[in-house]
């Protein structure tokens, strides 16, 4: 389920890049643009196959626990949705002059390395939530929504990394 919103995103991505505005913009900026979200979505993508193929025999076994792999499932997916936001910010959708990207390529180099080290946080947050033995008491469950904060707080790390490489602040 979750690949497909990733998927839809990028398609989003491959179509914001095609527009006219961007016929005067070297080809690197969408290149990098498409690191700085194609990174890190690969790698929340995969997390959420880590924890599935870990837990998903213990929750089709008691139905009543599904919601519990859901909701670990979205936490990977914090590097990818701000490495869209760090993408759209490459193309200089928020540019100050609001007609084209603002921003040279060696920020936007810059911005994409920072997100994709970023995306790591999905990958190590799929893996602290699998050490957890239990999952299906609450305690257990609790336990792996904390771990895989670690994960989630490297993404968000490596954000505002991106963010202050490109607003240069």
């Amino acid at each position: 389920m979750f690949p497909i919103v990733i998927l839809i995103f990028g398609m989003l991505l491959v179509l914001f890049c095609s527009s006219p505005r961007f016929e005067n913009v070297s080809n690197s900026i969408p290149e990098y643009g498409a690191i700085a979200f194609g990174v890190p979505a690969f790698l929340s993508c995969m997390g959420i196959g880590i924890l599935y193929r870990k837990y998903i025999g213990k929750f089709v076994r008691n139905p009543l626990l599904f919601g519990k792999l859901l909701s670990l499932g979205t936490k990977p997916l914090t590097g990818a949705i701000f490495g869209l936001l760090i993408a759209f910010f490459i193309f200089g959708l928020p540019s100050p002059n609001g007609s084209g990207l603002g921003y040279d390529i060696d920020v936007s180099l810059r911005a994409a390395i920072f997100m994709s080290i970023g995306g790591l946080g999905g990958l190590i947050t799929a893996f602290l939530q699998t050490t957890v033995k239990d999952i299906g008491v609450l305690k257990g469950y609790k336990k792996a929504l904390i771990r895989g904060t670690v994960g989630d707080a490297i993404s968000i790390i490596f954000f505002i990394l991106a963010y202050f490489s490109i607003e240069n602040i």
